[in-house]
């Protein structure tokens, strides 16, 4: 994989071909070529012996003669313990890349069956049953990496049941039914026919009559965008109180409840939910009833996300945002010496803002830079240029590289434009009138805002300490002008106060007389974050938001963008218009959504993205055994970007 960014020409410029002299492939092309020659004439050979055995010819009609199971080319044959055997008469070069060319055809199977409806699929196979064989082995090979399969624990509960009769919905190759069909009664149904055990038929329409089964089971296996049509069949073939049971990837389901929730209009009632593994989770729903005809017939997008082949293994990956107080002077300007895929960017944040913000990025006054009107943008702009050149260096969206995006306070921003939610552009315009609008809140008032490094275990009593010195305050003061509040909870031993330097300053003094806190640091801020002097800028940017309408439709999101203010992900697009504007007089959560990641979603792996090390050292200090990569300068991109490549090519 080449980083095309860095070499890239200015744009609208082209080459003169007809000025350069035709150049000898060197050796190492010349050796390239070879090897896709004889790769090739490899495979016309196998593909003329099978014809003289009377193996499987080409054209569409002789595929449907003979049952897939026994029309497997020797190349795609499995050992017995499950691992694809090596072709023979190729090098390890040759067997190299075409496991390369497997890969990529399997990547385009997997998209084209998750982002298409289940009628469309089913035609699909149909037209070209071996689509259905090479999807399957490309999925066994990703699933073979999971520490337990799901549908081995479908088979461990099914052992220890009395007799019944279960319909098995996109069974694969049908190892429940192989399993335990001499104890239940296993009708296995799928898009073709993997082998005799499989009746070969759109998972919307299966032949079963109505109340036919005791059990339901759904192993991976919803993936159509109209998945809703396969939840309905179940119910229809189900008696009553039969059981509904889906195994589904973690990363597909972001909000469980709005996805239970969907399930219950359709007829269902959850008996039990397990997120105990990593990898997938399990929901277990009883039958109650039909569904109804007025609930929804089609599938809300933002319910069950595509489980696209990359996602197998970014499903632990999430990319963090830092907020104010991580500006300095220089930030940013290796990116755009480097990479004109961080130009762009600079150039557009230039271009929205009509000024050069750049320059002051670059070679500025430091006192110029650290106005939060300027700051605010600016931290945006270095943290979705380093975003850009990984996109551009790999090749891949962002969300192909990360499961969820955080940022913290004005970070946020930064992950909403990385998931798509929002553009630069409009980003950019809400971060400069929420950096005025926070700066003008306070110009005649003495502030500040101060880190609290606390002992261990205190954070309840820290955060009611300061609660009491501000009810204190108020007391004292009638013109109840004194404020302190816990802007920040960053970590389990960290949280910011933010107010008044009168209020500050004295719930400092409690919190550290009563050992709370071992000592506080004064951070580089021009304003009062995230407490109630900022509720004039909360309406300032309320209107602003309102008048853009910036937020698109969820339905193009492209991964889920935690809140501040909830610590958990954005869902709806009103909702988001309404936390941004929320989340200027609120605290962050960051603590707390840190763990939801971690706890929720076993995020283990960080990639903090923008200017400074402070939101990738939270997470490193929280979570000491995950691995936190630092992207904040071309150096550390060009070594993440040379490790996705080397990843890519050893996987899928």
């Amino acid at each position: 994989m080449k980083n095309t960014s860095r070499a890239a020409p200015p744009t609208g410029t082209t080459a003169d071909l007809s000025k350069v002299k035709k150049q000898k492939p060197n050796s190492k092309t010349q050796n390239k070529l070879r090897m896709v020659k004889e790769l090739l004439a490899a495979k016309r050979s196998k593909e003329l012996d099978t014809v003289k055995q009377g193996g499987n010819s080409s054209s569409a009609n002789s595929v449907h003669q003979k049952p897939l199971a026994s029309s497997r080319p020797t190349v795609n044959a499995r050992s017995q313990n499950g691992k694809t055997k090596s072709s023979p008469g190729l090098s390890k070069l040759q067997q190299k890349m075409q496991q390369k060319l497997k890969g990529a055809r399997f990547r385009w199977i997997n998209e084209a069956l998750y982002t298409t409806t289940g009628d469309k699929a089913f035609e699909m196979v149909q037209n070209d049953p071996r689509i259905f064989e090479e999807y399957h082995q490309g999925f066994s090979a990703q699933v073979e990496k999971w520490p337990v399969n799901p549908v081995d624990v479908f088979i461990k509960q099914l052992q220890q049941r009395d007799r019944l009769v279960v319909a098995d919905m996109g069974c694969g190759e049908a190892k429940l039914a192989a399993t335990v069909g001499n104890q239940h009664t296993v009708h296995s149904f799928d898009l073709v026919a993997y082998n005799n055990l499989i009746t070969p038929c759109n998972i919307a329409d299966v032949p079963l009559a109505d109340a036919a089964a005791d059990m339901v089971i759904f192993c991976l296996a919803l993936m159509g965008t109209d998945f809703i049509k396969f939840i309905r069949e179940a119910n229809r073939i189900l008696r009553q109180g039969g059981e509904l049971k889906i195994a589904e990837v973690v990363s597909r389901i972001t909000d469980v409840a709005a996805f239970v929730s969907e399930l219950e209009t359709q007829g269902f009632k959850l008996k039990h939910k397990d997120t105990a593994n990593k990898m997938f989770i399990m929901l277990d729903f009883i039958k109650i009833g039909p569904f109804s005809e007025s609930s929804s017939k089609s599938s809300n997008p933002e319910l069950l996300k595509p489980q696209l082949a990359k996602d197998l293994y970014r499903a632990e990956r999430a990319v963090i945002f830092p907020g104010q107080g991580s500006q300095y002077i220089g930030m940013g300007k290796d990116l755009s010496e480097r990479y004109v895929a961080a130009r762009h960017v600079f150039e557009e944040v230039d271009d929205v803002l009509g000024i050069k913000l750049s320059e002051t990025m670059f070679t500025g006054n430091p006192q110029e830079l650290m106005l939060t009107k300027n700051a605010q943008p600016a931290i945006v702009a270095v943290s979705v240029a380093g975003l850009r050149v990984l996109e551009h260096g790999t090749g891949m969206r962002a969300s192909d590289i990360y499961s969820f995006a955080m940022g913290h306070s004005v970070g946020e921003y930064s992950a909403l434009i990385a998931a798509n939610v929002i553009s630069l552009a409009d980003g950019i315009r809400l971060v400069r009138t929420r950096g005025e609008a926070m700066q003008d809140a306070v110009k005649e008032r003495n502030y500040a805002m101060s880190a609290c490094i606390l002992r261990k275990s205190r954070m309840v009593d820290v955060i009611a300490d300061v609660d009491r010195v501000q009810q204190e305050l108020s007391r004292e003061n009638s013109d109840n002008d004194e404020v302190v509040q816990v802007a920040n909870i960053n970590s389990s031993s960290q949280v910011v106060l933010s107010g008044t330097r009168h209020a500050v300053d004295r719930a400092l003094a409690s919190l550290q007389s009563k050992r709370l806190a071992m000592r506080a640091v004064n951070l580089p801020v021009s304003a009062p974050f995230h407490c109630s002097l900022m509720a004039p800028a909360k309406q300032t940017l309320a209107s602003r938001i309102a008048e853009l309408k910036p937020i698109r439709d969820p339905s193009v999101w492209t991964m889920p963008v935690i809140s501040n203010v909830t610590a958990e992900p954005h869902t709806a697009a009103e909702s988001v218009e309404a936390l941004l504007a929320e989340q200027v007089d609120r605290p962050v959560l960051w603590l707390q959504s840190m763990q939801f990641l971690k706890n929720r979603h076993a995020i283990s792996r960080w990639g903090a993205m923008g200017p400074g090390n402070v939101v990738g050292n939270l997470v490193g200090k929280e979570f000491a055994k995950d691995i936190v990569r630092r992207l904040s300068d071309a150096d550390a991109l060009d070594d993440f970007i040379a490790v996705l490549d080397r990843q890519t090519k050893r996987g899928f």
